[in-house]
């Protein structure tokens, strides 16, 4: 899906709040992430993060 998830601050002076590695093996098939632990740690990480917002 991606190499990098860049996570922005909210507001007008918006800046980069966290960038997080995407260490998903290519080619990447959407439904088998369902029960990927990668994929489901690193989606509970920008969750995470979002929260703390």
């Amino acid at each position: 899906m991606t190499d990098r998830i860049v996570m922005m601050a909210n507001g007008p002076s918006a800046r980069i709040s966290e960038a997080l590695d995407g260490p998903l093996a290519r080619p990447c098939r959407r439904n088998e992430f369902a029960s990927d632990r990668t994929y489901l740690n690193c989606r509970e990480a920008v969750r995470f993060v979002e929260a703390a917002e």
